[in-house]
């Protein structure tokens, strides 16, 4: 039986993860309906909807520097290989944020590290649009840069510079994680 204590901090805990999910999505959503600035006279970016997926990465960034803040509170992260990180975001930080697990984690020779879910359910609130469509696309490639952007700030603020990308497969989600050496 549990004690009132514990009851408390498991609903605490969900208030704060639905609180989440609420502010993450209205913020996107947010990003994704502003105007897209007019097009400058240079061609340095052709793409119209880059500037927006620059601006949900890093703001998403700034979300993953936080969050990793709120789960290593009670204790020190300081691990010696890059997979401990990596096991780090995929056992603690990810069910903190997303409620689900990783299903599997990759390593490649030269330090890339693939994050495999099958069934994402943060990401599947976007199911009532028309998959195949090109608004449901761009929609989800957003979402994944807002992601990206988490994993980034997440280990940015365990020390590592990294890059991250995403890709939506038939089966499932796959993060890539590339972290840089240092010098």
């Amino acid at each position: 039986m549990q004690g009132p204590r514990a009851v408390s901090a498991g609903r605490d805990a969900r208030l704060q993860s639905v609180a989440f999910d609420l502010m993450s999505h209205e913020m996107l959503e947010y990003f994704i309906e502003q105007p897209t600035p007019p097009e400058k006279k240079s061609n340095i970016r052709c793409n119209p909807i880059l500037p927006v997926e620059e601006a949900i990465e890093n703001f998403g960034f700034q979300c993953g520097q936080k969050i990793l803040l709120l789960t290593s509170l009670t204790h020190r992260v300081l691990f010696k290989e890059s997979i401990d990180y990596i096991k780090h975001i995929a056992i603690e930080v990810w069910p903190f944020i997303f409620r689900t697990n990783i299903d599997k984690v990759k390593t490649e020779y030269g330090g890339r590290h693939d994050l495999y879910i099958q069934r994402f359910d943060w990401i599947s609130v976007l199911s009532n649009q028309d998959m195949a469509s090109k608004e449901y696309q761009d929609k989800i490639a957003l979402y994944l840069s807002y992601i990206c952007g988490i994993l980034r700030g997440a280990l940015a603020t365990m020390g590592l510079d990294s890059q991250v990308n995403a890709e939506q497969k038939p089966d499932c989600y796959v993060f890539s994680i590339n972290l840089n050496k240092h010098a």
